[in-house]
């Protein structure tokens, strides 16, 4: 017994797990080097980090197709929107692993919620 995923579903699904992980590997690199620097620039590095990771993560899926160019901007929106939310929560609980993994998912969901979004103002297209 097969079952058929429409294509598109597996594109997002495979652009949310690139956004999560690359938002989160970021975030981490960018507070561990931050950190070195000292106890605010830990913070400021992973919100950096982050940010940057998304952007990667998001110039890989418009790469590889899974997300389309005129969808970029939205999808960046809402990740960096989520990122708002769950960095705090991410920098709060740092000494626990799950919290910040579980954290980032927040980002990739603003990231589909902010493509849903842009493609509702550009009428479904």
């Amino acid at each position: 017994m097969s079952v058929d995923i429409p294509q598109g579903s597996l594109k997002r699904l495979r652009t949310f797990f690139l956004a999560w992980a690359l938002t989160g590997l970021g975030g981490l690199a960018g507070a561990l080097i931050g950190g070195r620097v000292g106890k605010q620039w830990f913070f400021d590095g992973g919100l950096a980090g982050g940010v940057i990771g998304l952007a990667l993560g998001l110039a890989i899926a418009t790469r590889r197709g899974w997300l389309p160019i005129r969808d970029r901007a939205g999808a960046l929106i809402g990740g960096v929107v989520g990122f708002t939310i769950a960095a705090p929560i991410s920098m709060a609980h740092f000494d626990n692993p799950i919290t910040p993994l579980a954290a980032c998912a927040l980002v990739a969901a603003g990231v589909l919620l902010g493509i849903g979004i842009a493609r509702g103002l550009r009428g479904g297209k």
